[in-house]
């Protein structure tokens, strides 16, 4: 593997976006750019990074999922419930509960943000 492996967790403290949010894929430069301030002004943000010798040591998956829980762990306040995009979700420190959601960044505002 030839990088990291990032994953990001929001908790939005406040929904009066002017910007849209959508699959940070699906939006412009521009338009993922002005997103972007207000996530980092209107939510709070945790992001896990999971480096390549890591990522070697015990799989792409296995990797991707300590990077959820690390971006979790980071966040300023401990969620209740976790939801997470695609189709396997890790366990959770604390009592946190974690739902996969596929397809989330489409049917959830805050796993959009995430992205």
């Amino acid at each position: 593997m030839a990088g990291p492996v990032v994953a990001s967790a929001v908790i939005v403290r406040d929904f009066s976006f002017s910007s849209p949010v959508d699959d940070s894929k699906k939006m412009t430069p521009r338009t993922r750019a002005a997103a972007c301030a207000e996530i980092l002004d209107k939510c709070w943000v945790g992001v896990g990074v999971v480096e390549h010798d890591v990522i070697d040591s015990v799989n792409i998956f296995q990797a991707t999922m300590l990077a959820m829980r690390e971006a979790v762990a980071k966040l300023q306040v401990a969620p209740d419930c976790v939801l997470v995009d695609g189709g396997r979700a890790p366990a959770f420190a604390g009592t946190a509960k974690a739902f996969a959601v596929v397809r989330g960044d489409a049917k959830s505002f805050s796993i959009a943000c995430a992205s």
